[in-house]
C-alpha cells in the first residue's frame, strides 16, 4: 500500500512540474511577442477615428469605411496604413465631400514628382504614370466609393475590374505606371495634394453638355472598298473626312468630340458602338464610301435606325434626312435617299440618333473624281458640321 501511495505522489508532483513549465513558456512567449490582436486593434482604432470624423457608424456597428483586403503578408501593408494616417491628418470630413462618386487616391513617392495620364479610350482603360525618386506599389493606391475606402487586391463589386503597377527606370528616374480598367467610360479629373493625388472618375455627361462620337469606317487590315488597284481606299477617305469634321467641331464649338479611331487601325464593330453607348453620346456618325459591281451606280445614301427614338420628334431618321440633304448639296451627287439597315451592327445597337454615311461610289468614275478632290472631302465634313448644328437646334426645341 505504501508503494501505491508513493507512486501517486510522484505522479502528482510530475503533473504539477509540467503545469508550471507550460505556464512559464506561455508567459515567456507573451513577453517576447506583442499581443496577437494588437496590430488589428490599432488598425480598427484608426478606422474608427476616420469613420467618426466623416459621420459614419463605427466599424463595430456597421461595415467599416476602410475595407481591408489581404496583401498576403507583404510589407506594402505598412505603406497602406501610412497613407490612411496621412488622410487622417488632413481631416477626412473635409476630404470626403471633395471626392467624386468614384475616386482613386495615389500616394506620392518621396521627393519631387510629376504625373501623366495615358488613355486608351476605346477600351476605357487609362494609366496614371508617376515619375519620382521612388517606386510605387499596389499598396500606394486607395479606391473610394460611397465613402468606403478599399486597398490592396480588388474586391468583388468595386468600380475597378483590373489594376496593377509597372515600375521601370527612364533616364535615371523611377517611373511607376499604374494601369486601371474601370467598369465604364469616365473622364479623369486629377487634384494634386502635398502628399497624394486624387483621381475622380466622372461620367461624361457630368462634364460635357454635348457629346458627338465620330467613326471612320474600316481601317488597318480592313481597307473597305477600293479604287485604282486600292491606291484609293475607303478607310483612308473616311478617316480624312472624319478628321476634317473633328477639327471643325473642336475649333468652333463646345461639343466634346470622341473618335473611334484617328489612325489607320482595324477596330471591332462592338468597340465603335460601345464608345457611343458608354459615353451617352447625343449623336453617332459613321463615315463610309460605297461601291458596286455596276460602274454606272452612283450617288449618296444615308443609313439610319428606324427603331431609334421612333416616337420622338427628333430621331435617327430625322438626322439622316438632314445629313442626306446637306451632303448632296455640298458634293453635287445624286440623292439615293435614306434607308433603314437593321442588319448593320452599329446602326442596330445605337440608342441615340445614328447615321452611316455612304458619301459616294468609288466604283463610279464621276463619284470617284469628286472623292479624289480634297476640297470635296472638306465640303462633306462641313456639310455634316452644319447637320450637327441643325440637329442640336431641333433637339433643343424638342426639350
Amino acid at each position: 500500500m505504501d508503494g501505491d501511495k508513493t507512486l501517486k505522489r510522484l505522479s502528482l508532483y510530475m503533473f504539477l512540474i509540467m503545469a508550471v513549465m507550460i505556464c512559464f513558456v506561455v508567459a515567456l512567449e507573451h513577453r517576447i511577442k506583442p499581443g496577437p490582436d494588437r496590430e488589428e486593434i490599432e488598425k480598427q482604432q484608426l478606422m474608427q477615428e476616420g469613420t467618426e470624423q466623416v459621420g459614419l457608424p463605427s466599424p463595430t456597428e456597421a461595415p467599416p469605411n476602410v475595407e481591408a483586403v489581404s496583401q498576403g503578408g507583404h510589407a506594402e501593408e505598412t505603406e497602406v496604413w501610412e497613407l490612411l494616417q496621412l488622410l487622417q491628418h488632413t481631416k477626412m470630413e473635409e476630404l470626403v465631400p471633395e471626392l467624386g462618386k468614384k475616386s482613386i487616391l495615389v500616394k506620392k513617392p518621396d521627393g519631387p514628382c510629376e504625373y501623366e495620364i495615358k488613355e486608351d479610350l476605346l477600351n476605357h482603360r487609362f494609366s496614371f504614370c508617376v515619375t519620382g525618386e521612388a517606386f510605387l506599389t499596389t499598396a500606394s493606391v486607395l479606391r473610394v466609393e460611397k465613402e468606403t475606402f478599399y486597398y490592396g487586391e480588388l474586391s468583388e463589386g468595386e468600380f475597378l475590374t483590373e489594376f496593377g503597377v509597372l515600375n521601370l527606370e527612364e533616364d535615371g528616374k523611377k517611373v511607376s505606371e499604374i494601369s486601371f480598367l474601370p467598369d465604364g467610360y469616365y473622364v479623369q479629373k486629377v487634384t494634386e495634394r502635398d502628399d497624394y493625388y486624387i483621381i475622380d472618375l466622372l461620367e461624361y455627361k457630368e462634364v460635357y453638355d454635348k457629346i458627338v462620337v465620330l467613326d471612320a469606317g474600316h481601317g488597318g487590315s480592313d481597307p473597305g472598298a477600293g479604287a485604282e488597284n486600292y491606291k484609293i481606299k475607303e478607310s483612308k477617305l473616311a478617316l480624312t473626312m472624319m478628321l476634317y469634321l473633328k477639327e471643325m467641331l473642336e475649333e468652333n464649338t463646345d461639343i466634346k468630340v470622341l473618335c473611334t479611331r484617328t489612325t489607320d487601325v482595324k477596330l471591332e464593330l462592338y468597340q465603335r458602338v460601345e464608345l457611343a453607348l458608354g459615353t451617352d453620346a447625343d449623336l453617332f456618325i459613321s463615315f463610309h464610301c460605297n461601291a458596286s459591281e455596276s460602274k454606272s451606280k452612283n450617288g449618296t445614301e444615308v443609313i439610319y435606325n428606324k427603331l431609334q427614338g421612333s416616337e420622338d420628334a427628333f430621331n435617327s431618321r430625322s438626322f439622316a434626312l438632314i445629313c442626306q440633304r446637306n451632303i448632296v448639296e455640298a458634293l453635287g451627287t445624286k440623292s439615293n435617299g435614306i434607308s433603314d439597315r437593321q442588319d448593320l451592327h452599329i446602326v442596330r445597337r445605337a440608342t441615340m440618333p445614328v447615321v452611316l454615311l455612304e458619301v459616294a461610289y468609288l466604283s463610279n468614275a464621276n463619284d470617284l473624281a469628286k472623292l479624289k478632290d480634297d476640297a470635296n472631302l472638306r465640303a462633306v465634313a462641313a456639310s455634316i458640321y452644319d447637320s450637327i448644328m441643325e440637329a442640336y437646334e431641333e433637339m433643343g426645341e424638342e426639350e
